[in-house]
């Protein structure tokens, strides 16, 4: 540390001004149901900087991001291709790293439900990688931290993540609305209706399914 304040020293007096990094990224997680497992979204990257090493979607703060969090949904976005907004999301957690001259904030986020189809800029293909499966990855940082800081949140609050990751929807049509809901963003009956072509019957059964889940809609 002092060999550190030294160096800053030095460059002052040179009349060299530091400037501080500031950056974000979005450690996106999913359970998949078909296989049992939690999931985190993983871009090979194509730029010269680690070439060929896999990270999460994330970089650097610009002028028009008015804090980390939209830093952290524009990279999404223009790492990606898709919209962060435009997924059912929950945020779980943030770790930090906070030291002279570089701030970095990582969010942990869980997705579920409908995906549109990813189209990578910055990276030469987005994967969904098992987390027990992230020894096998040459990783551009090391995401242990964060690793471990999700299995104690599912440890901790299982039964919330379990839900939200659509683990208790077993009913095939209940499932589907449920993609309907998040693909449309619209929680209305008429959304459902529509969508699907439902019954009278059908519509009301999944209707109180849904609200046993906490939902609630709107008559249009």
């Amino acid at each position: 540390m002092k060999k550190a304040k030294l160096n800053i020293t030095k460059m002052k007096k040179k009349g060299r001004r530091i400037k501080s990094y500031r950056g974000a990224g979005v450690m996106l997680f999913r359970f998949n149901q078909k296989y049992g497992r939690f999931e985190v979204l993983l871009g090979k990257r194509s730029t010269p900087r680690g070439f060929g090493q896999w990270a999460i979607p994330g970089g650097g703060m610009e002028s028009g991001d008015f804090d980390l969090g939209a830093c952290a949904v524009r990279e999404f976005r223009e790492e990606t291709g898709v919209d962060f907004n435009s997924l059912c999301t929950k945020l779980l957690a943030v770790k930090r790293i906070d030291v002279p001259f570089y701030h970095w904030k990582t969010f942990l986020v869980l997705s579920w439900g409908y995906y549109p189809e990813f189209k990578p800029s910055e990276f030469s293909e987005l994967r969904w990688v098992p987390i027990s499966g992230l020894g096998n990855f040459d990783l551009w940082i090391s995401l242990n931290r964060e690793i471990k800081a999700f299995n104690r949140l599912v440890k901790k609050n299982g039964l919330l993540i379990s839900r939200l990751s659509g683990m208790p929807y077993k009913n095939e049509k209940l499932r589907e609305a449920f993609n309907v809901i998040c693909r449309s963003k619209n929680q209305s009956e008429w959304c459902l209706n529509r969508e699907m072509n439902l019954t009278d019957s059908e519509l009301n059964e999944i209707l109180r399914g849904l609200r046993k889940e906490g939902w609630r809609f709107e008559n249009v």
